[in-house]
């Protein structure tokens, strides 16, 4: 599949982790804490075929480990669970929306509360031809969010999709976290400083259009701006990191 079209599933070496089941759409494993109880990870990629995805999601069904399991599953589901999570382009009837729907029932899982944009991918056009959908999602069982009950999801953003980032399965202690953002000051300077006020104005501007059932003109191409923006500092930052790399 080249570099798209797949999915990964990455750990670190002192992770105690097993795969339970891979296709190409889904990784489901099973990770042992030595500080918690074992919970369950799916990673997931949705199929971009209907037919093929609600076939995925009763294979998500057969996988759920049952109520007394902590389970989190997350990726790019390529699914909407209600019309308002799509503006713009050809309508979605709920029918569309229902297998996706009916495997969270199902499973009895919770979508996790994330801050960041409402959307998470975009077509990145411009005007009447703009797209934009929430598919990337963290949906978890209610024995994981009573493990893990601070955790909560993060958009941070690319260029058409929106990366989902949970925050708070790892904790730094206080010399470590000085040390990291002594490095980070000294590698990129105020670029993540310049990439953070990008990303919290981008956030404003979609909400904005949100309000809206067809988003102005003005506000797309603000939009636009500021998405061209963000991707050049992000090309800085890649810039900073090759020349850091090379010196050291």
């Amino acid at each position: 599949r080249g570099l798209s079209g797949g999915l990964w599933l990455l750990w670190d070496g002192d992770v105690d982790l097993n795969i339970v089941y891979v296709d190409a759409w889904i990784i489901h494993a099973k990770i042992n804490e030595i500080s918690s109880p074992c919970w369950y990870f799916s990673g997931i990629y949705g199929n971009n075929d209907f037919l093929t995805r609600k076939e995925q999601w009763q294979m998500m069904e057969t996988l759920n480990p049952g109520n007394d399991h902590a389970w989190l599953c997350a990726g790019d589901f390529n699914d909407i669970l209600y019309r308002e999570e799509k503006r713009g382009g050809r309508p979605v009837y709920q029918w569309q929306c229902q297998p996706f729907a009916d495997m969270i029932q199902n499973c009895e899982l919770m979508d996790l509360e994330f801050v960041g944009s409402t959307f998470t991918w975009t077509n990145n056009q411009c005007f009447r031809t703009r797209v934009s959908k929430r598919l990337d999602r963290a949906l978890c069982s209610s024995k994981w969010r009573e493990t893990f009950e601070s955790r909560t999801g993060e958009t941070e953003t690319e260029k058409d999709h929106l990366g989902l980032k949970l925050c708070g399965l790892e904790m730094l202690d206080a010399r470590m976290w000085k040390e990291l953002i002594e490095w980070n000051h000294k590698c990129f300077g105020n670029l993540d400083v310049k990439l953070k006020q990008l990303d919290r104005k981008l956030t404003e501007c979609q909400e904005q259009q949100h309000r809206y059932v067809i988003p102005t003109e003005k506000q797309l191409i603000q939009e636009q701006s500021l998405l061209l923006e963000y991707e050049e500092v992000l090309k800085m930052k890649d810039t900073h990191w090759g020349q850091k790399a090379r010196h050291d």
